[in-house]
């Protein structure tokens, strides 16, 4: 017999339908994907520009984290250079854990993050530092 709600509007529960599974890479894409946008567009050459981020959501339950950002963050010392950095927050959020990827000006960051391998790469840290983080519980 079907659930009927206070409305009298049948509820139909279909316990066979999944949302599709979303690989760690996928969300590592599109987050790199914003990232270039954002260097592009937020990096000058001289003068000042705010730190930003990209974050997701984990969706690999096999990575202890809880979310993960790929974050720009200007040298104070030095007009137009940046550093961008994965960052992984335990699933507690109570502890997160950060790594420099590159430093340098607009240019050499595009580079960087353009090389075909880049995400490849990325993921193998985001991995690597979760191994590290499931000590820190």
């Amino acid at each position: 017999m079907p659930k009927i709600d206070k409305l009298g509007t049948n509820i139909r529960i279909n316990k066979e339908a999944k949302m599709p599974e979303i690989k760690l890479s996928d969300k590592l894409r599109e987050i790199t994907e914003a990232m270039k946008d954002d260097i592009n567009n937020k990096i000058f050459d001289v003068g000042y520009f705010s730190n930003f981020a990209q974050d997701c959501k984990n969706p690999d339950k096999n990575v202890f984290a809880r979310a993960i950002s790929l974050a720009v963050r200007k040298d104070p010392n030095n007009d137009g250079k940046a550093y961008l950095s994965i960052n992984i927050l335990h699933p507690t959020m109570q502890i997160n854990s950060s790594s420099n990827l590159a430093y340098g000006d607009r240019k050499k960051l595009l580079e960087f993050i353009n090389k075909p391998e880049f995400v490849d790469n990325l993921e193998s840290v985001v991995r690597n530092m979760s191994e590290k983080m499931k000590e820190v519980r």
